[in-house]
């Protein structure tokens, strides 16, 4: 088993995997099957996502990050906000990564995510989550620095007008 350690946030990590896999899940067809796999390229880990869905058509991959807009799955049985995809993508970039989908009409869909790898070492608080065939490690990214805060006004948030 190889083990792979991506330079990631694991909450933010955690919230990727969550939703792609669900995606995957969810879109699938009666039977279907989902699959993750972890490896590093070089300095690059890449996290992919499969299943074995109906596909997405080419024309539609372009809106699959278009907030609100579900592909016109509002028909269907599955409910959501049209968010997650947007939202997996965001919190990828947030960790300096890179979230790449390719689909197949009547064969699947794939989801790439691409982090830093980190030192093949496991650094002290990272988390194992197990895969067939692999580890995934995450690291903690450094903190960011505070955003600076915006001054408010004197009395609290809303100022009640003079009488």
């Amino acid at each position: 088993r190889a083990v792979v350690t991506a330079r990631a946030d694991r909450r933010r990590l955690r919230q990727v995997l969550i939703n792609l896999v669900t995606n995957g899940i969810r879109y699938n067809q009666s039977g279907g099957w989902v699959q993750v796999h972890a490896r590093q390229e070089g300095s690059r880990v890449a996290i992919t996502i499969c299943d074995s869905g109906p596909g997405i058509p080419p024309e539609r991959l372009e809106r699959l990050f278009v907030p609100f807009d579900r592909l016109d799955a509002d028909a269907g049985p599955e409910r959501g906000a049209g968010l997650g995809l947007v939202l997996a993508r965001g919190l990828t970039e947030a960790m300096h990564g890179h979230l790449e989908v390719r689909s197949v009409v009547q064969v699947g869909t794939s989801v790439e995510v691409t982090l830093p790898a980190a030192p093949a070492r496991q650094p002290p608080g990272a988390t194992e989550a197990e895969a067939p065939g692999c580890a995934l490690l995450t690291e903690a990214l450094p903190r960011q620095p505070p955003r600076p805060q915006v001054p408010q006004p004197a009395g609290g948030r809303h100022r009640q007008p003079n009488r």
